[in-house]
């Protein structure tokens, strides 16, 4: 039942945000079916946007960090500059 009442608010609150940038930018203006299609757009995605899952940061395993760790500090080997230099 929770679970409704959130989908319920952030419903609630994708309409007002739309609504409010419709009363800034478009309300004066005279494109009227450009000004439905926003009206219609912004209701539709005020009911999609609640439902999608968009992470901008995702939790990454300690293993992960350390397979990018271990192959930033490979450090080349200097054996064969070494035996063409030793002919002193």
């Amino acid at each position: 039942m929770i679970v409704y009442l959130i989908y319920t608010l952030k419903v609630s609150l994708c309409l007002i945000a739309f609504y409010l940038v419709y009363l800034m930018v478009f309300r004066n203006s005279t494109l009227f079916m450009f000004n439905r299609l926003y009206l219609l757009t912004g209701l539709v995605l005020s009911f999609t946007i609640p439902v999608l899952k968009i992470s901008i940061f995702k939790a990454q395993s300690p293993l992960f960090i350390s397979a990018i760790l271990d192959l930033t500090w490979i450090e080349p080997e200097f054996d064969t500059l070494q035996s063409q230099n030793s002919t002193y």
